[in-house]
């Protein structure tokens, strides 16, 4: 008889103490674990949402850094040439111009953007992650709604202004969320029909700063 079956046949009660016994434990760890797991749970939902809203400052950061050097490389190109920015049509701006040129005093290219392909080559820049933009020149609208159009020309009645506009291609496109973080940094969340950070049905319209030359 083994040493366990003896104690079991002098002493019943020591057999079922211990199974109670070890029931509990197992009851307690059962409960510790899961109530680890629950805890491990929210720190990584946690986790996860502080890394998601990181990623996104530092992209809008990345972005609000682009639309700097857009600005500053129109300031440049028309001191190194003395002259305006062409158009491509209307108020747009020939950005072709930026990246290649005859024009004497030239010194760039001044970004270094992939212009779009064919017939729009001198009108839009693309970018991996917002879709194109163009860059074009227009009075602040008076806008009741995102659709309204963007495209006012400019006059000596009020200030002239330089825009950047997002728009979305072969499914690239400018987030909300972006657009949003954007908002809150320039114009503390005034919407998007006003200041700097606007939309133009749903893209994003960005006021770079006043015309120098119109």
């Amino acid at each position: 008889m083994s040493l366990f079956n003896l104690k079991a046949s002098r002493h019943p009660e020591l057999v079922s103490g211990s199974q109670e016994n070890s029931l509990k434990k197992g009851a307690m760890f059962g409960l510790d674990a899961r109530i680890a797991l629950v805890i491990f749970g929210l720190v990584g939902l946690i986790t996860s949402a502080s890394l998601i809203h990181t990623i996104k400052e530092t992209k809008s950061g990345l972005i609000i850094y682009e639309l700097s050097q857009i600005k500053k490389a129109v300031e440049v190109y028309e001191i190194d040439t003395d002259s305006e920015l062409p158009f491509v049509s209307a108020s747009i701006f020939n950005i072709g111009e930026l990246v290649n040129s005859s024009v004497k005093g030239w010194k760039g290219p001044y970004l270094e953007y992939k212009q779009q392909a064919g017939v729009d080559s001198n009108r839009y820049f693309l970018t991996e992650d917002a879709g194109r933009f163009s860059i074009f020149q227009a009075k602040d609208r008076a806008a009741a709604a995102v659709s309204d159009t963007p495209y006012v020309a400019c006059d000596a009645s009020s200030a002239c202004y330089i825009w950047v506009l997002f728009e979305p291609v072969s499914g690239v496109k400018l987030s909300t969320a972006y657009q949003d973080l954007l908002d809150k940094e320039y114009d503390d969340k005034d919407g998007f029909l006003t200041g700097k950070v606007q939309q133009y049905n749903a893209n994003l319209l960005f006021r770079l700063g006043l015309r120098e030359y119109y």
